[in-house]
């Protein structure tokens, strides 16, 4: 799955379904629903034996289609409450069946099962599509109770994981010792995966804050960004610069007056080393955090043109005659 697809936008969609998208209802018909609510959730563990398990992603990632993202503002184009309580009910039970597997409670896992990548399909699914977007009057003691429960258990055996499941939680209104504080203390763990993770939670939790559906303070995460755009390198730089792309993308309003001219500032003096010393530029993670880097600057000259004015006007040069389509495909964003 592409990482720098905010880990749960997949690529993946029914095409049968595409008319959705093209006439831009964006809307999944309650008959296909009606359809995907009465299948089953495959089933890869069975007596001590699995199968190759891309049935069970294919399955995940299609509910990234189905039901509408922690994104949506509007709760009326959700899928009744019918849809989600009939889910959930036969996702607790899969989830029993199946977590021995999961969470690596068997004796040997092939090392061609891609459990790692199942595990991950499902909690971005949860996290962006059930957990994360059921309006909250839907959610009953029990769905609480079984979201605490299944968050402890991936916890106790994958920690960072675990870590892109906070966020929900804490929009559900379940008490647990993990919040917004862990997950900021958890970005300069010395476990890289742990890390990356808990730089990712900090998009969800922008959002549930936006939406006032968690009581948090976003200039903490305001803050927590900065420094890892000042200091920071690597997967963890990368993911904080596609955490402030969609932030900007998302409500540009969050990038303030304040923010904006610090942003300006170490865009451009990023730029200013790149074009002095080329050799930075040697691994496919530099292609790709240059890609990231040309990204955020054209979507801040798309969404805050005033604020930004002609601060990028070398950016722009750079981008659209670069010669990495990685670049050059930022701009695409001035155009609009």
């Amino acid at each position: 799955m592409d990482k720098d697809k905010r880990v749960g936008i997949s690529d993946f969609i029914i095409v049968k379904d595409i008319d959705n998208f093209i006439d831009g209802t964006d809307v999944m018909p309650n008959t296909e629903l009606d359809v995907f609510i009465k299948d089953e959730i495959p089933i890869f563990y069975r007596d001590k034996s699995m199968s190759d398990g891309y049935g069970v992603i294919q399955y995940f990632r299609s509910i990234q289609y189905l039901f509408k993202g922690l994104t949506e503002l509007d709760d009326t184009k959700k899928p009744d409450k019918s849809y989600y309580i009939q889910w959930l009910e036969k996702f607790y039970l899969w989830w029993e069946s199946q977590k021995v597997a999961l969470l690596r409670d068997v004796e040997y896992v092939h090392p061609m099962i891609p459990i790692d990548e199942i595990l991950l399909n499902l909690i971005i699914a949860m996290k962006n599509n059930i957990w994360g977007s059921i309006p909250l009057d839907y959610l009953r003691e029990e769905d609480k109770s079984r979201a605490l429960t299944i968050l402890t258990e991936i916890f106790a055996k994958e920690p960072e994981k675990a870590m892109l499941l906070i966020p929900v939680l804490e929009r559900m209104g379940i008490e647990h010792q993990y919040n917004l504080n862990y997950t900021i203390e958890s970005l300069s763990d010395r476990n890289i995966e742990k890390s990356k993770y808990s730089v990712m939670s900090l998009y969800d939790y922008s959002i549930f804050i936006n939406k006032k559906e968690i009581d948090g303070d976003f200039n903490l995460i305001k803050e927590e960004l900065l420094h890892i755009l000042k200091y920071g390198y690597g997967e963890n730089l990368n993911e904080a610069i596609q955490v402030l792309i969609e932030i900007v993308v998302i409500d540009s309003k969050l990038i303030d007056d304040e923010l904006v001219p610090v942003l300006i500032s170490n865009l451009n003096r990023y730029l200013y080393t790149l074009k002095n010393d080329e050799s930075l530029i040697v691994t496919q993670q530099d292609f790709k955090l240059l890609g990231s880097y040309a990204k955020l600057v054209a979507v801040l000259v798309k969404y805050k043109p005033e604020e930004i004015g002609g601060s990028f006007e070398e950016w722009r040069s750079f981008i659209q005659t670069h010669k990495l389509p990685e670049v050059r495909s930022a701009s695409m964003h001035f155009e609009q």
